[in-house]
């Protein structure tokens, strides 16, 4: 008897995810975007990061980064253990300067010529300032330019084309980022097209064991050149929540009473069903494979993230304008940081939603999420609003009362403009994405590939 072809994701369901993975993956956003406020020179100038070094290898052209397990070590235990104790004032003076020596002296860097070993020397020591001014009316100063040096030891590692990366988040102003410095292992070099502009994306995998506060799926930095996929979340996802679905399951729209309303179920029974179909055609003969379904759902979650960090990066280089729609919801100004990020999360759901030919379903109903969550004034939350309303009117579907009232988002009436879309074609939801996004920033959308 030939087997059904969702056995093998039903064979990898049956072992069920734990509990601790699937509260990381239904907390996951899609990406987020981080602007730092510099401020104040270092002594009688501020250190400013040099242009990095131009790009060769797989930095390049796409592919596998070289690997050095002397540095992964440094990398992944080292610094981010010992940025930590500083961070959380564990140190001694003695133990703190015999420490920051031994970092300095680290033989792995050594191995790699003087321009590394001498970036990774200037970041140590970087490092000893930012701890000593901490207290002192040069502590932003300082931190601005432990991450400038920081950025220079990446930059210097990907001109070795070794396959690291240094998030130097040490004074986090993201509500939702925690202070210090996080370290990758780079597992892919990948680029996504927009016309004629190539944008290089990092997929990486992280390297400490630190908490770095709410979980993404991507990251785009101002400082770092290259936004990032991180792929322990996307496949926390996977597992937790895609491969679930392929074998029958709901989208849990919600994660609160709500959820078990009528219409709570039925919002979450058709996003499902709707995530469900785009995928079965998406993955075709792998369906009936757990491991290659899996793969596959990586793969495609994974490209779909990129285009949205790529968007990100895209938009930070040209401007992006304040949309109108956004300006009412949100109250604030143009510069205030909470309507920035707002309105980039805006251009890069509608352009991720827009450039997907496999899982647009999947991206909208990730994004609806955050506007079915309860106590949390969130750019995302603004964002689910703006778009679920507006691609629904571009496609004839109008909503029969507010969105939003009292500053509460109505999530029966979200739950019948999600169900509405739920039913549409890939190429109907990407059309209306596509306009949706014209609409608002007053250009066309140029479609992202890879």
């Amino acid at each position: 008897m030939e087997p059904s072809p969702t056995a093998g994701v039903l064979a990898l369901v049956s072992r069920g995810p734990t509990l601790a993975v699937i509260a990381l993956a239904l907390a996951t956003t899609v990406g987020a975007v981080v602007f730092h406020a510099y401020s104040g020179p270092h002594h009688d100038a501020s250190y400013t990061r040099p242009a990095p070094p131009a790009p060769i290898g797989v930095f390049r052209d796409g592919g596998v980064p070289r690997r050095d397990p002397a540095i992964e070590q440094a990398l992944a235990r080292e610094l981010p253990q010992f940025v930590a104790r500083l961070v959380a004032g564990g140190e001694t003076e003695a133990a703190r300067a015999q420490r920051i020596a031994e970092l300095r002296e680290h033989r792995a860097f050594a191995a790699h010529g003087p321009v590394l070993t001498g970036a990774w020397r200037a970041m140590i020591d970087a490092l000893d300032d930012w701890w000593r001014a901490s207290s002192t009316s040069r502590a932003a100063s300082a931190a601005n330019e432990l991450r400038a040096r920081t950025d220079v030891v990446s930059d210097q590692l990907a001109a070795a084309e070794l396959g690291y990366y240094i998030d130097p988040e040490i004074v986090s102003d993201h509500p939702r980022r925690r202070p210090g410095i996080f370290t990758y292992r780079i597992d892919e070099v990948a680029f996504v097209r927009s016309n004629e502009e190539r944008v290089r994306v990092l997929t990486v995998r992280r390297l400490d064991s630190l908490d770095a506060g709410a979980t993404v799926l991507g990251l785009t930095t101002e400082e770092l050149a290259d936004p990032v996929v991180l792929l322990d979340a996307v496949e926390a996802k996977v597992e937790s929540q895609i491969v679930p679905i392929l074998a029958g399951r709901s989208f849990p729209v919600a994660d609160d009473g709500w959820a078990r309303t009528p219409r709570g179920r039925a919002a979450a029974d058709a996003a499902g069903n709707a995530i469900r179909r785009e995928l079965m055609a998406a993955l075709y003969d792998d369906v009936r494979s757990s491991e290659l379904a899996t793969a596959t759902c990586r793969k495609l979650l994974v490209k779909s993230v990129r285009r949205h960090e790529a968007q990100h990066r895209l938009d930070q280089e040209r401007g992006l304008a304040y949309p109108e729609a956004l300006a009412k919801r949100i109250g604030e100004t143009k510069h205030a940081p909470f309507a920035v990020r707002a309105r980039f999360e805006l251009s890069a759901y509608l352009s991720q939603i827009a450039s997907d030919t496999w899982t647009p379903q999947l991206t909208l109903a990730n994004l609806a999420r955050h506007g079915f969550r309860r106590g949390q004034r969130s750019e995302e939350a603004f964002v689910a609003v703006i778009v679920i309303e507006g691609m629904a009117r571009r496609l004839g579907v109008l909503s029969l009362s507010p969105l939003v009232r009292r500053g509460e988002i109505d999530r029966d009436q979200l739950a019948t403009l999600l169900m509405a879309l739920s039913t549409r074609t890939t190429v109907e939801l990407r059309s209306a994405a596509a306009g949706l996004w014209s609409e608002l920033f007053g250009e066309p959308l140029v479609r992202l590939y890879d």
